[in-house]
């Protein structure tokens, strides 16, 4: 795994466009990039090119002000328009992870993990 916080514009620290470190990262024997973002609006920017990569992609939005339920909306626009992977960025508590899992199990959403036998 490929972890790389992204700023507003989807850059990197070293100014280095997020499509561009994702293919780094996978050249280099990563199975999945996950960005640590400031909004999910911010992933939502970059997923084309990103998912264009054929790879698995992955945010982590920071929870900043957001209250659980808020964050876990978001959050799920995220898995809606097609993010595989979405992790608890910046400021995420558990009451932001529990109330993700309580929104996807209320839409019964396939899991990505099969189930243990």
């Amino acid at each position: 795994w490929a972890v790389v916080p992204l700023d507003h514009d989807g850059l990197t620290l070293d100014g280095e466009a997020a499509d561009d470190c994702a293919r780094d990262a996978f050249d280099e024997g990563a199975s999945v990039a996950l960005f640590e973002i400031p909004t999910v609006d911010v992933g939502l920017a970059w997923l084309d090119r990103l998912l264009a990569l054929g790879r698995h992609v992955g945010f982590s939005p920071a929870a900043g002000e957001l209250d659980p339920d808020d964050w876990a909306h978001q959050a799920k626009r995220l898995l809606d328009a097609g993010v595989r992977v979405v992790g608890g960025g910046p400021g995420t508590t558990h009451g932001h992870l529990a109330a993700l899992s309580g929104l996807l199990r209320a839409n019964e959403r396939q899991s990505l993990w099969p189930r243990a036998v």
